[in-house]
């Protein structure tokens, strides 16, 4: 998968690879992921994504905003999650295509 960004290290091939985004608020860190997720499923590969400042159900809420038929992707386990957020306060109820 490639995104062009402008930043010349992400502009390489990055399939298989794990990538982790940090920096200061406002940094544009979620679109950047919004834009590999786009990628990701226009290319029919399946997507992991490692939730921390939310829960999976809540960044599902924001995929169904700006990806197409976001539901179906899942319902294909083509978007899947690790929520980190929701871990800590062991919730009942697990959401989709969530470890």
């Amino acid at each position: 998968m490639s995104v062009k960004t402008g930043i010349d290290i992400l502009v390489e091939e990055v399939e298989g690879s794990l990538i982790l985004l940090i920096g200061e608020s406002g940094t544009s860190k979620e679109e950047l992921t919004h834009r590999f997720i786009e990628d990701g499923i226009e290319k029919d590969e399946t997507i992991l994504v490692v939730v921390f400042s939310q829960s999976s159900t809540d960044y599902i809420k924001v995929l169904q905003e700006i990806i197409p038929k976001t539901d179906e992707h899942l319902k294909k386990e083509k978007i899947n999650f690790i929520d980190v957020h929701s871990f800590r306060s062991l919730p009942k109820e697990v959401p989709p295509n969530t470890v």
